[in-house]
């Protein structure tokens, strides 16, 4: 075996192989990379349990005699992440190990068991559905950044992401406490849930697509990703996630639309003059909401105006402090509306565009 690659190449690799097999989820210390030639190119190809990526590039190939050979992913990367600026890289078969030649320097990695049969039925892109990764790169880091703690540590439970109507796609999660759903254009044949360690993966799969038109097939195990005889995947994983449609009928309950950042103001306000609260108490009136907070040392009280659709009085209800300011705050717009449906349901909480929706539940007194 004599191959060449040009070293631009080969970083495009390496990312998108250090993309889809971050060590600390999937253990790739013992996955194996197989290298296979397909007429004048050069397959790179690895899977685990979870996920798939098929990375053809082309190669100036002299001599390719193997069915193919099969080499520790970890090594591969790691040699390759630290390699120079400009270049190629050369693979040979070396007294029985592949040897990496990267400008003088050498590696011989040790040959693992052949690993031909990786997958079997891969799906063509006239099967999927053509879609922009950044879209839906851009919805699912909303999501994420919404339920991600203060340190961008994880604390979602599920994801959803399914069609709205002909033309949307909605992405709902949870961190157990609270429910943020995001809408943005884009199309879905059918819904998909995913646990928190494959939304993970998830998100370094749309990073390793970069700003690329793709086709999208969904079968009962994979979520695949086709384009230019690239092929992705990540396995799909039912989990039961609330139906949060019943939680909030549409064009029901009481709603009252204010300025976010009036709001948010007045909640930092009592939290200061109340900072042991754990509790915030909310009671609406026409066209204002007022917020009460009590505590063993202070009391605080405000209101906010705003425009409301109903004529009388309802409330009080009880929210988490904390909860309450964090969802607030990361809320975008200049506007919020707040639809509320009775004591023991959820907030509903929306920007003016209703694109950007969470769910903030109550609690007792």
């Amino acid at each position: 075996m004599k191959v060449q690659i040009e070293w631009g190449v080969v970083l495009d690799v390496e990312r998108a192989f250090s993309d889809m097999f971050a060590r600390s989820q999937l253990g790739t210390a013992t996955l194996g990379l197989n290298i296979k030639r397909e007429e004048e190119h050069i397959v790179f190809e690895a899977f685990t349990p979870y996920a798939y990526l098929r990375y053809p590039v082309a190669a100036d190939i002299t001599e390719f005699e193997e069915e193919s050979i099969t080499v520790g992913l970890d090594s591969f990367v790691g040699i390759c992440s630290y390699g120079v600026a400009e270049g190629s890289l050369d693979l040979s078969i070396h007294r029985g190990k592949c040897r990496l030649s990267i400008n003088g320097s050498k590696y011989d990695l040790p040959l693992l068991p052949n690993g031909t049969a990786f997958m079997s039925g891969l799906p063509t892109m006239e099967q999927g559905e053509l879609i922009s990764s950044l879209s839906l790169a851009e919805s699912l880091n909303k999501v994420v950044h919404f339920v991600a703690k203060d340190d961008n540590r994880l604390t979602l439970q599920n994801v959803l992401i399914e069609p709205v109507g002909d033309s949307d796609i909605r992405m709902v999660a949870t961190d157990g406490s609270t429910l943020f759903m995001h809408e943005n254009p884009g199309i879905l044949s059918e819904k998909i849930s995913l646990q928190p360690h494959i939304t993970k993966q998830f998100i370094r799969l749309l990073r390793t697509l970069k700003e690329r038109e793709c086709y999208l097939y969904i079968d009962s195990n994979f979520l695949w990703f086709m384009w230019d005889d690239t092929i992705m995947s990540i396995r799909l994983t039912p989990v039961k996630f609330p139906d949060y449609r019943k939680l909030y009928p549409a064009n029901q309950g009481k709603l009252i639309v204010m300025e976010r950042e009036a709001l948010l103001n007045a909640i930092r306000r009592i939290n200061m003059a109340c900072p042991t609260a754990k509790t915030v108490k909310m009671t609406c009136a026409p066209s204002m909401l007022t917020l009460t907070t009590e505590s063993e040392k202070a009391d605080a009280y405000e209101e906010v105006s705003g425009e409301t659709d109903h004529r009388e009085d309802h409330g009080p209800y009880y929210f988490n402090f904390h909860n309450l300011l964090k969802s607030i705050s990361k809320m975008e717009g200049e506007e919020l509306a707040l639809r509320f449906y009775g004591g023991k349901s959820p907030l509903l909480i929306q920007d003016k565009s209703r694109s950007r929706s969470l769910l903030a539940p109550m609690t007792g007194p």
